[in-house]
């Protein structure tokens, strides 16, 4: 028996209930305040509402919950929701007034949901218009502008994660590879137009504990070109006891272009039950990872140490969903205490930190604004930290936190650009802050 489905399946149980609890502890409510040709203010000076660009209802039947960050090319952005049937779909819409565009719905299996489809990411599984999506062992590429499958394929294992990041010409993923009746986490490297891929490094299992099975699960890769070569920066899991709530986790780092390592199996932290909770993110010579409950600079060439932001005081009280932006990083909890915070990715210096609001798996950005829901969606001055936006939809609804967000920049100069929000039954379109 393996164990690589408890890591998203506890990310997601902490979504729902993070979202709940932040809706019922009224966190962010609405109060009076006043009114201006841009919405509604709280006495905070907050926006806590104005009227949406358009809305859309994306279900046909019932409501969606999704892990779908949508994704966005030339006039069309690309949601989930559900037909008439209450079965998961892809729906195109176009970005300027909402009307549908194409629907998906070439699942392998029946009963597959959006909700597992790509762990709420956006950008790194897209070049141009190809759009490539993973569910379990289950993979599809997607053509952004018609919504015709160009290829799908299932492999022999078991995914670690839902994160494909494309690079250059090749896609890349993990998957738990089964050696016998043993498992041992891979990275796999894809070409982008066919199903054409290679098993390229696993971590030498001599090194690694045997738990029931399993060598551990390998996350989200990170693959960066530098100098014109590629390489994968990984963070992995060995699984000491389970039952005890112990694993340790590990980094390494390969220069695919050579075959040499940057760096072997260097432990980071100490033994614990928390899961790095994302792919590491990279700025300039330094990778920012998160495990264990804390944020860690690591040098990416050797990889030492630079840094450690702690910001609970325990690892069960939380971890933080975090990109980089401007050379900075933003994070807010994914779970546990609330945080919104801004870090020096040279340093990790808090910039700025905010800690009544929090609770989501992504954030987003755009001129100089971060977005993200919690339930509520927020918008934060990425410079000085100013809550800008507290909204929450007309009546009984929340925005998914999980996914659902896609911040669309203006076509010119003379306009602002949109911020697409959906909930469990309609996608909003706001004009942005800027």
């Amino acid at each position: 028996m393996t164990f690589k489905f408890l890591v998203p399946l506890w990310n997601k149980h902490v979504a729902f209930l993070g979202c709940m609890f932040v809706l019922l502890s009224g966190i962010g409510c609405k109060d009076d305040g006043k009114e201006s040709s841009n919405g509604q203010y709280n006495q905070a000076g907050v926006l806590i509402s104005k009227p949406p660009i358009w809305q859309q209802d994306v279900t046909g039947k019932g409501t969606v919950t999704t892990a779908v960050s949508p994704a966005y090319y030339k006039d069309v952005v690309v949601v989930g929701g559900t037909d008439n049937a209450e079965n998961d779909i892809l729906l195109a819409l176009n970005v300027h007034d909402g009307s549908e565009q194409w629907s998906w719905s070439e699942f392998d299996l029946p009963g597959e949901r959006v909700y597992d489809i790509n762990n709420g990411e956006y950008g790194v599984n897209q070049k141009d218009s190809l759009w490539i999506l993973q569910y379990d062992e289950h993979l599809y590429a997607l053509d952004l502008s018609t919504g015709a499958t160009l290829w799908t394929d299932v492999r022999d294992g078991y995914y670690g994660v839902l994160g494909v990041q494309i690079v250059g010409e090749h896609y890349y993923t993990t998957f738990d590879l089964f050696e016998g009746d043993q498992s041992v986490p891979t990275l796999i490297k894809g070409e982008i137009g066919s199903t054409v891929h290679d098993s390229i490094y696993s971590p030498p299992i001599s090194k690694i504990a045997n738990y029931n099975g399993s060598y551990g699960s390998m996350n989200e890769p990170l693959i960066y070109e530098i100098d014109g070569e590629v390489h994968a920066f990984l963070t992995f899991i060995e699984f000491i006891d389970l039952e005890d709530y112990k694993e340790i986790h590990y980094m390494s780092s390969i220069n695919l272009t050579t075959g040499k390592m940057d760096f072997e199996k260097t432990q980071l932290g100490d033994t614990s039950a928390m899961p790095f909770s994302q792919r590491p993110v990279l700025v300039g010579d330094v990778v920012v990872v998160n495990a264990n409950g804390k944020m860690h600079g690591i040098n990416r060439s050797n990889g030492d140490v630079i840094w450690t932001y702690s910001p609970f005081e325990s690892p069960f009280d939380g971890h933080l969903a975090y990109a980089e932006y401007k050379g900075n990083i933003y994070g807010v909890n994914d779970a546990g205490d609330l945080l919104v915070v801004s870090l020096n990715a040279s340093t990790g210096e808090v910039n700025w930190e905010n800690r009544t609001v929090g609770g989501t798996d992504q954030v987003y950005f755009l001129n100089d604004v971060m977005y993200f829901s919690t339930g509520h969606l927020y918008a934060f001055d990425t410079q000085t930290g100013q809550m800008l936006w507290d909204f929450l939809p007309e009546g009984v609804e929340i925005y998914q936190r999980y996914g659902g967000i896609r911040a669309i920049p203006a076509s010119d100069d003379s306009e602002k650009g949109k911020i697409l929000a959906c909930s469990f039954s309609n996608c909003y379109c706001f004009e942005a802050e800027r």
